[in-house]
């Protein structure tokens, strides 16, 4: 009994191995490698698609599920030698072969209206470019329209002048055609004053007052005895004429005078 258990304890008191093997990773599969197919890898990948990928068709899935079902027969010994295969072979064949090309037509058809678009648009016609782009319309004004016989065309000029006498006569005699419409224009103050040449200095917002004839002497600080005379001079200028004074102490005089008499009487 004792041995049995110095077997069981030297067994369990060890501790545990907590080393874990690193796992190995497996190569990548020929779908799983990083980056994109080119285009050789997309068409082995349709092609096996194309074989793999498609669901088995409905009458082998029903077959392979009827003979799930029915109970595994002995196959019987063929009864004339001479005549190894049934014609019904050839006939299941040549029907196989007959659905796998309409269930390949079916499919291609299905192909081909997937890969239509689905909303249908008629191929794109830049239109004309319009002579005038922008025409702003100013309020209360009838629309800016494009008058006839404008832009005029260009005068044609000679390559080249025999003498300089010929260029300045053919020059001094071309007719530039006026419009119009310019003719009859009256331009607005401010267009004339757009119009004419920008001037230097600018045009002051403020008149500036005139410089004066003399120098203006320089201001200094009075002192504290011309502070005091100063005040003295602010407080006479601020008092009443004296004349005014006598008119309203006589005027007082003889309103007091006047009641002095009502009341007495």
């Amino acid at each position: 009994m004792s041995s049995h258990w110095q077997q069981w304890v030297d067994r369990n008191a060890k501790p545990k191995n907590t080393f874990v093997a690193p796992s190995v990773r497996l190569p990548p599969t020929r779908w799983q490698k990083p980056g994109p197919m080119n285009r050789e890898q997309w068409i082995h990948f349709y092609k096996w698609a194309k074989k793999n990928a498609r669901p088995p068709p409905a009458h082998r899935a029903e077959l392979a599920q009827r003979q799930m079902q029915a109970p595994t027969q002995i196959q019987q010994p063929k009864l004339s030698p001479f005549d190894p295969y049934s014609p019904l072979i050839y006939m299941y064949i040549a029907s196989e072969m007959h659905a796998n090309r309409q269930k390949e037509k079916s499919l291609q058809q299905h192909f081909e209206t997937l890969s239509q678009p689905k909303h249908k648009r008629k191929k794109y016609v830049k239109p004309p470019k319009r002579e005038y782009p922008y025409r702003p319309q100013l309020c209360n004004r009838p629309p800016p329209r494009p008058e006839r016989g404008r832009p005029v065309a260009k005068p044609k000029v000679p390559c080249c002048f025999q003498h300089e006498n010929l260029r300045l006569d053919f020059w001094s005699k071309i007719d530039y055609k006026i419009s119009p419409n310019a003719l009859r224009a009256k331009a607005s103050k401010k267009v004339v004053e757009l119009a004419k040449p920008r001037t230097y200095p600018p045009k002051p917002h403020c008149p500036l007052p005139a410089k004066p004839e003399e120098p203006v002497p320089k201001r200094t600080k009075m002192s504290a005895r011309q502070w005091r005379e100063h005040r003295i001079r602010l407080n006479s200028l601020s008092l009443p004429n004296p004349r005014v004074l006598e008119e309203l102490s006589n005027r007082l005089t003889g309103s007091k005078q006047i009641q002095f008499i009502f009341v007495i009487v």
